[in-house]
């Protein structure tokens, strides 16, 4: 007998996951739902047979009486995956399948929106990737399995510990589900919980400690094009000055220029190809005496 899952995302780091549990005997993916803009390549999946359902309002689109509740009826899953879902599920799923998500955070501490970026901005050094189920209350469910991952470096490195972590703990839930030997664990303790970060909380300003701004510049540095986070950034009197590298020491071998405010118009591209030919670093001053100094740079 073969058993079907759902898979519901429109993030590139939760395909991937999807991608490596392929390889899993007595399981398959019997549908993908994602956004419509959602820009993932997915040739390699469909080249399985596993359609692909796009869906015009996601906050409306998994409601009972709705296509794509009707899709999910005709499949009757035995697991639906919601991992980077950014959307409240309808309680009519919730009652009816096992909704499983993989959420960051060392529960039930870290609940709620931006995970990863809330952690980074707060200097933490590591974290549990948690596949727990999916609960009207907001990451409350209890968790089946997790995995410690570090939360050095810029956001992609974690998002790819977390793509590995999501992949162990993907494979772990489908067999323990085979083999009748789920046991998942109850969160104990007093939650707390993140609001999702807005675009203007990636603004640099000389207010933000050197050392906090380092961690803004990592915690945003995102590539996945579906992503809603945007990268740090320095307003400029015409557009931004956006901020992928930052270090808190001069790297040796390269000029320093030092940000100015008001006075980097003129000779700013030049300025912006050297730094990323690594010939030369800004360092951006704050108003405790310190330098954030910056290795890549793109102005927009």
């Amino acid at each position: 007998m073969v058993n079907n899952y759902i898979w519901t995302s429109y993030r590139d780091w939760s395909f991937k996951i999807l991608e490596g549990i392929q390889d899993l005997d007595g399981w398959r993916t019997s549908l993908v739902i994602t956004t419509k803009g959602c820009v993932y390549d997915f040739s390699r999946l469909q080249a399985r047979g596993i359609p692909i359902l796009r869906v015009d309002d996601p906050k409306k689109d998994l409601k009972e009486g709705r296509i794509v509740y009707g899709a999910i009826q005709e499949m009757d899953p035995s697991a639906i995956f919601y991992h980077g879902w950014s959307w409240m599920v309808p309680d009519e799923l919730l009652d009816k399948y096992s909704n499983l998500v993989l959420h960051p955070g060392k529960l039930p501490q870290d609940r709620g929106g931006s995970p990863i970026q809330n952690q980074m901005r707060r200097g933490e050094a590591w974290t549990y990737a948690n596949l727990i189920e999916l609960r009207k209350e907001l990451d409350a469910g209890p968790i089946y399995f997790k995995e410690k991952i570090s939360l050095e470096g810029e956001a992609d490195d974690v998002w790819a510990r977390m793509t590995a972590a999501g992949i162990l703990t993907a494979k772990s839930y489908l067999d323990a589900f085979t083999n009748g030997t789920l046991n998942p664990t109850q969160q104990i303790g007093e939650p707390t919980f993140y609001k999702r970060v807005s675009p203007s909380q990636s603004e640099l300003t000389p207010d933000i400690p050197s050392v906090q701004a380092e961690r803004i510049v990592r915690a945003h540095n995102e590539t996945d094009p579906n992503s809603y986070v945007v990268p740090a950034y320095i307003s400029l009197q015409n557009g931004r000055l956006e901020v992928y590298r930052a270090t808190l020491n001069k790297l040796e071998g390269t000029e320093e220029t030092i940000w100015v405010p008001g006075k980097m118009g003129n000779g700013l591209d030049e300025l912006v190809l050297r730094v990323n030919n690594g010939e030369r670093v800004i360092a951006f001053p704050d108003n405790y005496g310190g330098n954030l100094y910056l290795t890549r740079i793109y102005k927009n």
